[in-house]
C-alpha cells in the first residue's frame, strides 16, 4: 500500500457494485482486507475487463464497449463512484465465507494444480484446510480455451 504496510487479505471473489446509473460492474478478483478502510477498484485491471474510463475536470466517467455505465467525482484526493448499492460493504464481508480456502491458495502459487495444494497442506507447508471439489478458476478455465 502506499504507507508500505501489508493488508491480510480474507478473501477473493466476486462482488457485483450497482451504479447509480442502474448498470451492474462485476468486480472481478476482488480481495476482500478488512483492514483498510476504503474500497479501492483497480482502473487498469477495469479497463482490461473492457471498461474505458475518462478523467476530466474532477469527474470520472466510465463506459462498457462505447455504451455509458456510471459516473462518479473527486472527493479527498479520490474518485468516487456514484453507487445505488448501500449494501456492497456486507457483500464484500459475506463473500469470505463462500470462498474457498483452496482458491485462494491456488491463485497464490502461481495457479498450481489442487492436489499439490492437498498434498502442501498434508505436509504442514500451509495451513489445513477442507478442499471443495467442483470449484473452477476462471483464469485457468480461460487459460485453457
Amino acid at each position: 500500500m502506499g504507507n508500505r504496510l501489508a493488508a491480510s487479505v480474507l478473501g477473493v471473489g466476486i462482488v457485483d457494485l450497482k451504479l447509480s446509473s442502474s448498470k451492474t460492474v462485476p468486480l472481478k478478483n476482488l480481495q476482500h482486507a478488512p483492514t483498510i478502510n476504503r474500497n479501492l477498484i483497480s482502473v487498469s485491471l477495469l479497463c482490461q475487463d473492457g471498461y474505458k474510463l475518462v478523467f476530466e475536470s474532477n469527474k470520472v466517467v466510465m463506459y462498457k464497449f462505447e455504451d455509458f455505465a456510471g459516473k462518479g467525482y473527486m472527493s479527498g484526493g479520490l474518485f468516487r463512484l456514484s453507487t445505488f448499492d448501500l449494501l456492497f460493504n456486507l457483500k464484500v464481508a459475506s463473500m469470505i465465507n463462500k470462498v474457498c480456502e483452496a482458491d485462494v491458495w491456488h491463485s497464490r502459487f502461481c495457479h498450481i494444480g489442487i492436489d499439490t495444494i492437498a498434498r502442501m497442506s498434508k505436509l504442514e507447508l500451509i495451513l489445513k484446510f477442507d478442499i471443495v471439489n467442483g470449484s473452477k478458476c476462471q483464469f485457468c478455465v480461460q487459460a485453457k480455451l
